[in-house]
């Protein structure tokens, strides 16, 4: 019940999850092999013609599976006009593999700032991996 609670007032109050983590890193860590293939998430809807970019960021502050399906939503629901089709975070590496619906590589990686703006704004460190 606490569980559900607490995801229901995240989401009214658009805090992250990062900020009231209580999972310690060395907890954390022992649960990393779980977590990848758990938050790898796309989006409905999208086109099997299409070849999404794949552009990477690098995120701190992610501690568990739930920090990472924070950053997933926070990517997949950006209000900054990206077309995220997928989201793949590795919580080892703290590296999140972020598929776009767009037309070339270079328009995808001019989507990268936006991206890191949408992530920063939930409550995490994030930066571009090229």
């Amino acid at each position: 019940m606490r569980a559900s609670s607490s995801r229901a007032s995240e989401s009214a109050s658009g805090v992250s999850a990062a900020r009231r983590c209580a999972t310690p890193a060395s907890a954390a860590s022992a649960t990393t092999t779980h977590a990848r293939a758990s938050v790898v998430r796309r989006a409905k809807g999208t086109g099997a013609d299409d070849e999404p970019v794949v552009v990477t960021l690098k995120v701190d502050g992610m501690m568990c599976e739930g920090c990472a399906e924070s950053v997933t939503t926070l990517l997949m629901k950006n209000d900054k006009g990206v077309s995220v089709s997928a989201v793949d975070i590795d919580l080892e590496t703290k590296m999140v593999k972020v598929s776009i619906a767009c037309e070339s590589v270079v328009e995808g990686v001019t989507k990268l700032p936006a991206l890191v703006d949408v992530v920063v704004a939930g409550g995490y460190e994030a930066e571009p991996v090229f």
